[in-house]
């Protein structure tokens, strides 16, 4: 609650700010922005060996958990108290969907002080590639300020067939199909020819009598 509360606050004196100045909108002049003096490096648990140079390749629904090193170098006291982020997709360059934000803390860090934390996302997208670009919500002298991240290059790929999918259980039941009339195939011929052997051996045949006597003849 004190999270959403802080961003309400944000928001509403933006706008305060947006119409005292005439500006019509939330966009201040850049003389007017405020920069922050922070260190933010991040790793994922899940892909410990992650380049910012090529995608990192995760499976449709998977957890990314951010494991986030926090360093104020500011003059004064910073405190973290919530995540969120958005998805871009790579090719178009649209953003297409926005991480939802989560509370953090809140973390209390003080000038030159370095903070640890973690924030997992779950990647509920298609396949393909995308751009991750988290964002972090910090408080300084009581104002609310966004603090971007390097984003991070994904690629989505699907999940593994499971196997009550019914594409896999379709094939499944064509496979034992297949195995059971194989089986009875080569059963049936075994039996079929142990009948044929045994008939053979049973037959009587004609015995050539020429040479016997002609006392012995029947």
């Amino acid at each position: 609650m004190m999270f959403l509360s802080l961003i309400f606050l944000f928001i509403v004196s933006r706008c305060a700010a947006a119409i005292e100045n005439g500006t019509g909108g939330l966009v201040e002049p850049a003389e007017q922005r405020n920069f922050v003096n922070l260190n933010v490096t991040y790793e994922i648990l899940e892909k410990p060996k992650i380049s910012f140079s090529v995608p990192t390749e995760f499976v449709a629904d998977e957890t990314a958990t951010f494991n986030i090193t926090f360093q104020n170098n500011e003059d004064s006291n910073v405190t973290v108290v919530g995540f969120s982020g958005s998805v871009i997709d790579a090719v178009v360059g649209y953003e297409i969907a926005n991480v939802s934000a989560q509370e953090l803390g809140p973390f209390n860090v003080a000038v030159n002080e370095t903070l640890n934390f973690q924030a997992p996302i779950q990647l509920t997208l298609p396949e393909g590639s995308f751009f991750l670009a988290p964002i972090l919500f910090i408080v300084k002298a009581d104002e609310v300020m966004k603090v971007g991240i390097p984003p991070l290059s994904i690629f989505i790929s699907p999940p593994p067939l499971s196997f009550l999918n019914p594409s896999f259980l379709s094939v499944q039941i064509l496979l034992g199909l297949i195995v059971v009339g194989t089986t009875y195939l080569v059963v049936n011929s075994k039996r079929q020819g142990g009948r044929n052997t045994k008939k053979r051996s049973t037959k009587t045949r004609p015995v050539d009598e020429d040479w016997l006597p002609s006392i012995h003849r029947k």
